[in-house]
């Protein structure tokens, strides 16, 4: 799938940052997502290849709450974004 929009999202402990889940976008209602668990460890490929699942075949499917906020300060970014590639 080209051209996709991606953004991970990352917590702070400790003073570092860690990521926990990403968002993907082939446009601003066609979005993926994928949050891990608490106990598992993050892996990029693995986050990816789930929102992109997600993208495929639940593009309008709704987030768990954790991810609403995410992807609504996320949002200007994905339509600037496909705003750029027309």
């Amino acid at each position: 799938m080209n051209g996709l929009f991606i953004k991970y999202l990352r917590y702070q402990k400790a003073g570092h940052m860690h990521p926990c889940g990403v968002i993907v976008a082939e446009s601003p209602t066609n979005i993926g997502w994928s949050l891990c668990a608490v106990n598992d460890q993050f892996s990029y490929k693995r986050a990816r290849t789930i929102a992109i699942g997600r993208l495929k075949k639940h593009p309008k499917r709704l987030p768990p709450m954790e991810m609403i906020q995410f992807i609504t300060d996320t949002l200007p970014d994905i339509v600037r974004w496909y705003e750029s590639r027309a």
